[in-house]
C-alpha cells in the first residue's frame, strides 16, 4: 500500500519540476542528494528508507522522494519496496568516491542490506579489489560481472569492458540450462563420477569391461528425488566444460521440464541440441544453420504427408515414407555430430544429457517408440553418441531395447559421505553428525533438511540425533524416505514464527500454487486464518515468498510450493489431516470453477483428480485439451479408478492388470489410442498384443476396423476379412451406419487385395447404402468414386465373373451411368464447409464425373484443387472420410489425422 503523504509530496515535486527553470531546480538540496545516492551506489537493491546517507546532517524525511528522479524499482521487488539506482546515475555516484576504500566505508554504513549474487561478488571486489578469473566464473556469475563492469566504466582501468566479455558471455550462456544443479559442497559419488566420465570417453574402462562389455550408447541414471542426480549430472558437466578431464566433450544438456521439448515429436529434441552446440562452436555455425534448413525441410515434408498433398501407394508405403523423412532428419544430425567430433583434429563423443525424465516417463511406450528410434539411428551412423538420461524410475520397460542401454541406480551416500555433508552444512560436532546420518540415512535431501532443521534450532537435536523424529521400523517395514522427509519439513515449518504463514503450508500445501485471492477465498476460511481482507491477504503472501525452501514464483505471479517439498508433505497431510485436506480440495475446485483461464482448468482438474469423487461423465465435463503435463506432475495422488479415465484421455501407461475388469468402454477408448500410435510406428505385433488383450467388443466397437488394418498391414487378408465379418455381425446391430459402412469399405479392399472385384463392388454398394442420406457427403462421394474407379479397371472382369447373368455393355454403360449420376447428386452437396476436409477426394471425383456434368465439375474446380490424378492403389489404401457423425469425440482427438492420414 502507498503512503498518501509520500503520494502527495511526489506529485508536488512533479509540478514544481514543471514550473521551475533548470537554474531554480539546481539548489544547496544538491550535496543532501549526493549523499544519499553514493549510499545506494554501492548497493544493488535498497530501500530508500533504510539508506545511512554518507554524511548524518544530511538525513531526509522521506529518502523516497529525493531519490524520485534517480530510481527505478527492482523486478518483482516492488511489494517489498526495493529499487536500484539508474545505470547513469549509479556510475557517477561511484565516480565521486575518491577510492575503493571510500566505497567500503559507504557499504560499512549501510551494513543492513540485500545480498544478491551482483551484491556478493561487488564486496568481493571491494574487498580484495579482485575479480574471480573469468574463466572459472559461471554463466550467472559472468553475467553478474558484466553487471559491476558498467558500474566501474572508467573508474577500475584495469578492468575489462562488457564489450570484452561478450563473447565469453555468449559461449557460456550454454551452462546458463544446468549452472543451477552445480552446488557447492557436493560430496561423495567418486564412483558414480567415473562411470559417467567412461561412460563419455573421459576415462578408460577397466580391462575387464575393454574386454568383454559391449559399449552401450545410453547410460539411464534413476533414483528417488532427492538422491542427487541432476546434482551429479551437474557435477560432471561443470568439470568437463571446465576442462577438468583429459578432454573438453561437446554437450547439450535438455530438461524434459521445458514446456518447448516434446518428446512424442523428437525433432524439437534435436533442435534444442543443436542449438546448444552452436553456442560452443560459433565457429562452426554455417553448418548448425544448414542444419536448420534441413529442419524446415523435414517439417514441411511430414505436413505434406499429413495434409495428404500427394496420393501415396499403399498403407505401408505411406507409413515408410513417413518415417524415411525422420530417418533423413537423423542421418544428418548424426553427421552434424561427426563433423562437431572431428573438429580441431580430435575425434571425440559428443554428448546429450536428458535430465527430469520422470517428466514423461508416465507417457505410455507407443509415445516413447519414435524416440527410443530416433537414439538408435543416430548412434548407428554416429557410434561416439552418447546419451545420458536421469530420472526417477529405470527405463528398462518402457519400449526400449536392453541391447542400447545400461542402468546405473544411485543409492543412498554412505556413513562417511553422509558425515562429511551434514558437517559441510553447518552441523559441526561429529558425534552429533553421525548420529543424525545414522537416523535419517543418505538420502541427500533428507540430509539438507535436517541439517537446515539443527543450524536453525540447536534443541531440536540430541545425543542421539534429531530428537522425536520417528524413524523406527515396524514388524518387517521401514519408513521410507518420503515419510521422514515429510517428518523433517514439518518440524522446519514449526520455527516460522507467523501461525496464519505456518498454515498456508500446513495443511496449505494440499494446493499446489497460492496466490492472494487464493489464500483468501480458499485456504483462510478451511485453515481458520482470521484475515478479513485482499490487502491482508497480500500481506501473508508476501510472509510466505519469503518462505525460499517452501516456494518458488511462478510465470503468473503465483507462488508454486516446491514440488520436492509438497511430496513428502501430501502423504503426512494425508495421515494427520484427512478430512481438511478433502475439505481443500473441495474448496479449491469450487474457486477454480469460476475462473476461465487455462491455469485454472489445470488446477481444478488436479483437484478433482485428487479427491476422486467425480464420476466418469463429470470428469469428461471439465477436461480440457492443454494441461496434459500439468496434470501428470501429480500422478502418485490418484486413485488407480482415476489413473484408468486419465490413461485414455493422455499419453499415460499404467499396469495393463488396471484394465483387466475396466469399463468395456472405457478400454476400447485406451486400446483404440494405443493401437493408433502402435501403427504408426509399424509396431503391428505389439498392436495386435493390446488388441487381443480382452476379447469382448461393443456393439459399436471401433476396434474390428483397427484390428483388420493390422492385419492387412502383415498382408494376412484371411484374417482381416475374418474380423471384418465379426464386425459386420455386431454392428448391424446397432443404430451406427457410419461404423457399418467403414467396415463394408474395408470388405471392399480385402476383395480386391483378394482379386475379388466382383465382390468389392457389392461391398461397397452396401456401405453405399449404409451411407445413403447422410449430412455429409464427403463419405458418399468417396465411396462412389471408388465405385467407378472399379468399374474403370475391373468391369470385364465383373461382368465375366457372372457368366449366368450376362451382362452386356449397354446394362454396363447405364450401370457406370447411374453410378455418375448419384456422384453427381452428393457433390453437388459439397460445400466449403466440408470441401476441405479431404481435397483429394474432390480431386478423384472432378475426372470421374466426366463431361456430362460441366457444371458440377466448374463448382469443384473452384475449391483450388491440386490436381493429382489417382492410382489404383488407391483403391486399397484409404480410409473412408468424413465419418466424424459416427464417432466418439475422443476417436478424434490428437495424432488422429496424422493417423487418418497414413494408416
Amino acid at each position: 500500500m502507498s503512503n498518501p503523504d509520500i503520494t502527495a509530496t511526489l506529485l508536488a515535486k512533479y509540478k514544481s519540476k514543471l514550473t521551475d527553470s533548470p537554474q531554480e531546480a539546481a539548489t544547496d538540496n544538491d550535496a543532501q542528494l549526493w549523499s544519499y545516492l553514493q549510499a545506494a551506489a554501492v548497493l544493488h537493491c535498497f530501500s530508500p528508507e533504510t539508506l545511512h546517507p554518507l554524511e548524518t546532517q544530511y538525513l531526509h524525511p522521506q529518502p523516497r522522494v529525493l531519490l524520485y528522479d534517480s530510481i527505478v524499482s527492482i523486478s518483482g521487488g516492488l511489494s517489498e519496496g526495493l529499487f536500484t539506482l539508474k545505470p547513469a546515475v549509479r556510475n557517477e555516484a561511484l565516480r565521486r568516491f575518491p577510492s575503493r576504500q571510500a566505497m567500503l566505508a559507504a557499504l560499512h554504513a549501510n551494513a543492513v542490506h540485500v545480498m544478491t549474487d551482483v551484491q556478493q561478488l561487488w564486496e568481493m571486489y571491494l574487498v580484495t579489489g579482485r575479480f574471480p578469473p573469468t574463466a572459472q566464473m559461471g554463466y550467472r556469475l559472468l553475467n553478474c560481472f558484466c553487471q559491476l563492469l558498467g558500474w566501474l566504466a572508467g573508474i577500475d582501468t584495469t578492468l575489462p569492458s562488457q564489450s570484452d566479455i561478450m563473447p565469453l558471455l555468449h559461449q557460456k550462456s550454454v551452462l546458463a540450462s544446468f549452472e543451477h544443479l552445480v552446488i557447492s559442497n557436493f560430496t561423495g559419488r567418486e564412483k558414480e563420477l567415473r562411470l559417467l566420465n567412461e561412460h563419455i570417453g573421459n576415462e578408460t574402462p577397466s580391462l575387464l569391461k575393454r574386454l568383454y562389455a559391449k559399449r552401450k550408447p545410453i547410460l539411464a541414471v534413476h533414483g528417488p528425488g532427492g538422491i542427487g542426480k541432476s546434482a551429479l549430472v551437474g557435477r560432471l558437466l561443470w568439470e568437463n566444460f571446465q576442462g577438468r578431464y583429459r578432454q573438453r566433450i561437446p554437450f547439450a544438456y535438455l530438461a524434459f521440464d521445458q514446456p518447448n521439448l516434446r518428446i512424442e515429436t523428437p525433432f524439437t529434441i534435436l533442435v534444442e541440441a543443436a542449438a546448444q552446440l552452436a553456442l560452443q562452436l560459433p565457429e562452426l555455425a554455417p553448418l548448425f544453420i544448414r542444419f536448420n534448413e534441413v529442419v524446415r525441410d523435414y517439417r514441411t515434408a511430414q505436413g505434406g504427408l499429413k495434409n495428404r498433398a500427394e496420393i501415396s501407394g499403399t498403407r505401408t508405403i505411406r507409413l515408410e515414407t513417413y518415417h524415411s523423412s525422420e530417418a533423413k532428419l537423423y542421418s544428418e544430425f548424426a553427421a552434424l555430430l561427426d563433423i562437431i567430433s572431428r573438429h580441431n583434429n580430435a575425434k571425440k563423443p559428443v554428448l546429450l544429457v536428458l535430465d527430469t525424465f520422470e517428466e514423461v516417463q508416465y507417457r505410455d511406450r507407443e509415445s516413447l517408440s519414435a524416440f527410443w528410434r530416433m537414439l538408435s539411428a543416430i548412434q548407428e551412423e554416429f557410434p561416439l553418441f552418447s546419451v545420458i538420461i536421469a530420472g526417477r524410475a529405470p527405463i528398462a520397460d518402457l519400449g526400449i531395447s536392453k541391447d542400447v542401454f545400461d542402468e546405473l541406480p544411485l543409492e543412498r551416500l554412505g556413513a562417511a559421505d553422509s558425515i562429511t555433508l551434514l558437517k559441510a552444512l553447518g552441523v559441526q560436532d561429529d558425534a552429533l553428525a553421525k548420529a543424525v546420518a545414522g537416523q535419517v540415512g543418505g538420502n541427500p535431501l533428507s540430509l539438507r533438511l535436517a541439517a537446515n532443521l539443527i543450524t536453525n534450532d540447536v534443541s531440536a537435536a540430541g545425543r542421539s540425533g534429531i530428537k522425536g523424529l520417528n524413524t523406527s521400523k515396524w514388524l518387517f517395514f521401514q519408513l521410507d524416505e518420503q515419510i521422514i522427509q515429510g517428518q523433517l519439513y514439518r518440524r522446519i515449518l514449526d520455527h516460522i514464527h507467523d501461525e496464519n504463514v505456518r498454515k498456508l503450508a500446513h495443511p496449505g500445501m494440499v494446493l499446489r500454487i497460492t496466490s492472494p485471492d487464493v489464500i483468501l477465498q480458499v485456504l483462510a476460511p478451511v485453515c481458520k486464518i482470521a484475515i478479513d481482507d485482499i490487502y491482508e491477504a497480500e500481506l501473508l503472501f508476501d510472509a510466505l515468498k519469503r518462505e525460499h525452501a517452501l516456494v518458488r514464483m511462478g510465470e503468473s505471479g503465483a507462488l508454486v510450493y516446491r514440488p520436492e517439498i509438497r511430496q513428502a508433505m501430501i502423504r503426512l497431510l494425508k495421515q494427520d489431516k484427512y478430512a481438511e485436506v478433502r475439505e481443500l480440495h473441495r474448496a479449491a475446485i469450487a474457486y477454480y470453477n469460476r475462473r476461465d483461464d487455462m491455469e485454472a482448468r489445470a488446477e481444478e482438474m488436479y483437484h478433482r483428480l485428487a479427491l476422486g469423487e467425480d464420476s466418469p461423465y463429470e470428469l469428461d465435463r471439465h477436461w480440457v485439451k492443454g494441461i496434459e503435463q500439468s496434470i501428470a506432475a501429480n500422478l502418485e495422488e490418484y486413485p488407480d479408478h482415476v489413473k484408468v479415465w486419465l490413461a485414455s484421455r493422455m499419453d499415460l501407461e499404467v499396469p495393463r492388470s488396471i484394465y483387466a475388469n475396466a469399463d468395456i468402454m472405457e478400454w476400447e477408448r485406451n486400446i483404440t489410442r494405443k493401437v493408433k500410435r502402435a501403427l504408426m510406428e509399424l509396431q503391428l505385433t505389439w498392436a495386435l498384443d493390446l488388441l487381443h488383450e480382452r476379447q469382448e467388443r461393443s456393439e459399436q466397437s471401433p476396434l474390428f476396423a483397427l484390428e483388420a488394418k493390422v492385419y492387412m498391414l502383415m498382408e494376412d487378408n484371411e484374417l482381416a476379412a475374418r474380423v471384418l465379418e465379426q464386425g459386420v455381425e455386431k454392428v448391424s446391430g446397432s443404430a451406427n451406419r457410419g461404423r457399418l459402412a467403414e467396415l463394408f469399405w474395408l470388405q471392399a479392399q480385402v476383395a480386391l487385395l483378394q482379386s475379388a472385384p466382383a465382390l468389392a463392388d457389392e461391398r461397397l454398394e452396401q456401405a453405399e447404402q449404409s451411407i445413403a442420406g447422410v449430412a455429409n457427403p464427403i463419405p458418399l462421394v468417396q465411396i462412389l468414386c471408388h465405385r467407378l474407379l472399379v468399374y474403370n479397371i475391373y468391369l470385364r472382369e465383373i461382368n465375366d465373373n457372372e457368366p449366368e447373368n450376362k451382362v452386356d455393355e449397354q446394362e454396363s454403360a447405364r450401370k457406370v451411368a447411374a453410378t455418375r449420376g448419384r456422384l453427381n447428386d452428393a457433390c453437388e452437396r459439397i460445400n466449403a464447409d466440408n470441401a476441405y476436409t479431404a481435397p483429394f477426394i474432390i480431386e478423384m471425383a472432378i475426372p470421374l464425373l466426366g463431361d456430362e456434368y460441366p457444371q458440377t465439375r466448374k463448382r469443384l474446380e473452384e475449391f483450388q484443387p491440386s490436381g493429382v490424378t489417382p492410382s489404383p492403389d488407391i483403391l486399397t489404401t484409404e480410409n473412408l472420410r468424413g465419418l466424424e457423425e459416427f464417432r466418439e469425440s475422443w476417436e478424434e482427438e490428437e495424432d488422429n489425422y496424422t493417423y487418418e492420414s497414413l494408416a
